[in-house]
């Protein structure tokens, strides 16, 4: 279940997303200052974090800002009845805010903001640990539910992201059975095939190949 933080100084806004957002199953965390926003970031694995830019205190440019310094994966979104040149600028450089909603909004438009900003979180997250080399597949097993899967857009992230990396080491099943060995390159097909088997053996994958 991903976790979003909701930020506004106006009770009654948050009562707006809590209502435009509950039937959804995302887990809900709500702040009314920046102070609170942070300790909830800190605490939780955030993945989308939407903010109100002008609250007493430090404003959502700046807060998002501060967000991207220490959790840069987060998808921060930034809810606005007006944004002059200064903060559009400032929200480009500072906070690489990923949107922005204009006040008033209404749920049909904020579920579909959310939705697709969860499938860039995740997009994100895989892109990194390319990167880095350390991608997962177990891990991506269960995200993505390749075993058992049950949203297709899930998949069709994996099937776009994973074919041309490597094994690190070989790939077996729960029962020992290899699927394939190390030093693979993961094809289109393979994620197909490995839809059928059950893994819960960490196994890391390298990052794409040039």
């Amino acid at each position: 279940m991903e976790h979003i933080l909701l930020i506004d100084d106006e009770v009654r806004v948050l009562h707006a997303l809590k209502l435009a957002l509950f039937k959804e199953k995302y887990k809900l965390h709500f702040a009314n200052n920046a102070e609170d926003a942070m300790h909830i970031v800190r605490k939780h694995e955030i993945a989308v974090i939407v903010s109100d830019h002008k609250m007493p205190g430090k404003n959502g440019v700046d807060l998002l800002a501060d967000v991207r310094k220490i959790r840069p994966n987060i998808i921060r979104i930034l809810l606005t009845g007006e944004c002059d040149q200064v903060c559009t600028i400032d929200s480009i450089n500072k906070a690489h805010v990923y949107l922005y909603i204009n006040k008033p909004f209404s749920g049909r438009e904020m579920r579909k903001i959310l939705n697709d900003a969860i499938c860039k979180y995740h997009e994100a997250r895989i892109i990194t640990e390319q990167i880095n080399g350390d991608f997962n597949l177990e891990e991506a097993a269960q995200t993505y539910s390749i075993n058992k899967i049950e949203l297709e857009n899930d998949y069709h992230l994996l099937n776009k992201l994973v074919p041309g990396m490597q094994l690190k080491k070989d790939l077996k099943d729960d029962e020992g059975r290899l699927i394939a060995k190390a030093g693979h390159t993961i094809s289109t097909r393979d994620l197909q095939i490995i839809r059928g088997y059950t893994i819960t053996d960490r196994v890391a994958i390298s990052k794409k190949l040039v």
